[in-house]
Formats: C-alpha cells, sequence, structure tokens
C-alpha cells in the first residue's frame, strides 16, 4: 500500500493515525473489506460465512460498525452488535494486507469495546479462528480468555470463542482517534458536537491509553451465525 510510508515495525510515535468512521454496514467500504476478509478466510479454511447475510439491522443503535482509515483509503473494519441487554458481540474485524504492523485493528478494537461499554454491556464476546494466528495474540494481549462456543454446530477444531469482562481496562494504544459519522448516507461530523446516530460522540477525540499493536495478520472472522440463521 503505497499511501502509508511507514514500515511495519516503525515506532509508535512515527506511524501514521488512522481515523475510524461510523457507517452503515452496507456502506460501499465496508461491503469491500468484509468481502476481502470472507476470501482470505476461504483460502485459510476452505469455508466461510457469508458477510452479506448477514442483516444490515444487526448494526443499528446500540450496535455499531467502523471503518478505519489511513489517509483516504478504507484499511479496516469491525462491528459490535448485541446478543442482550449486557453482552456485545465483535463481529467482521479486518485488516487490509498493505495496512497490517499498523495498531490499526488494536484501534478498531478499542473502540468497539468502549463503544459497547458506554451502551451497557458488562462483557463483550467473540469467534476467531484456530490459524488466525494474529488476531489469537491481539485478543489474548487486550484480557480475552477463550470460553465455551455459544454458538450451536461449532467445530472445536476450527472455531475459537474469547470473552472479555468489560469496564476493568481497555484496549488501545498510544494515539488518538476521531470517530465521524461520514460517508455515503451520512453525516462527515468530525468538527462537531453531540451524539451521532450510532451513538458515538461525534468530533470526539479519544486517547486510548498503553502500549501499541503489532497486528500482523487479519483480525479473523469474528462473525457468528446464530442471529444469521434464526
Amino acid at each position: 500500500m503505497t499511501s502509508v510510508p511507514t514500515a511495519p515495525g516503525a515506532p509508535a510515535w512515527i506511524r501514521p493515525t488512522p481515523s475510524v468512521t461510523a457507517v452503515p454496514y452496507n456502506h460501499p467500504d465496508a461491503r469491500h473489506l468484509t468481502q476481502a476478509l470472507r476470501a482470505e478466510q476461504l483460502g485459510l479454511y476452505g469455508f466461510a460465512d457469508d458477510p452479506d447475510a448477514t442483516p444490515e439491522t444487526d448494526f443499528d443503535p446500540p450496535g455499531l460498525f467502523l471503518v478505519a482509515h489511513l489517509g483516504q483509503e478504507a484499511v479496516g473494519c469491525g462491528g459490535v452488535r448485541f446478543l442482550d441487554e449486557h453482552t456485545g458481540e465483535v463481529k467482521r474485524m479486518y485488516v487490509s494486507i498493505g495496512a497490517r504492523g499498523q495498531g490499526t485493528g488494536r484501534h478498531l478494537l478499542g473502540n468497539l469495546e468502549q463503544h459497547a461499554a458506554s451502551r451497557g454491556a458488562t462483557r463483550i464476546m467473540l469467534e476467531t479462528g484456530r490459524r488466525n494466528a494474529a488476531a489469537l495474540a491481539l485478543y489474548h494481549r487486550t484480557g480475552y480468555l477463550p470460553c465455551p462456543s455459544y454458538v450451536a454446530g461449532r467445530d472445536p477444531r476450527v472455531n475459537r470463542a474469547m470473552t472479555k469482562r468489560l469496564g476493568s481496562s481497555s484496549c488501545g494504544g498510544d494515539r488518538e482517534v476521531v470517530l465521524q459519522q461520514g460517508g455515503p448516507g451520512g453525516v462527515d461530523a468530525g468538527a462537531q458536537g453531540g451524539q451521532g446516530p450510532a451513538g458515538v460522540a461525534e468530533g470526539h477525540q479519544v486517547r486510548q491509553p498503553g502500549g501499541s499493536d503489532e497486528l500482523s495478520g487479519a483480525v479473523g472472522n469474528t462473525g457468528r451465525d446464530l442471529l444469521d440463521k434464526r
């Protein structure tokens, strides 16, 4: 990716800062990135959930879907939807190959966790695949623990379910993020105040303390089928 001049191993203070935008799940950038996720999972496992089978309404408030940009390029995505009043689920996390090693995955995950906590979640859950080494490493580093599968029919030889209690620690890096409601069908609110349609504080800069992340692989297929197949 030519728009990122720094090397993947560059110190956090000279890496480009990703911007994070709340978008509808059917936004063109979201569609492009989730289909790239599916293609990568097909290569790893020979099968993958179809992201287009996930209802767009899954990420309506109190849920949220985010796209990360480096410059003008959409390089990562992820969403959170609610399984019940106090349980969020991370879904469709992905960072494009050219943007890995910039901390984008950790950046997205931290914002999803913060949003879920702000909407009443006390725990968050996700699924990834056992071959998604970078994703598993990221989740372990940010406080996720293995748990029994919460989706009927999952193969434990392939799938890994994980959970984290919210409120004690947050995922983040040494960078500032501007959450914006933008893109087609949205309002670019980077300089405005108030609450956006997805419950994101528009124009609010969030500094996330802690170490940087070197996510060097796809953050795995964190989607689950339970809601999709009901």
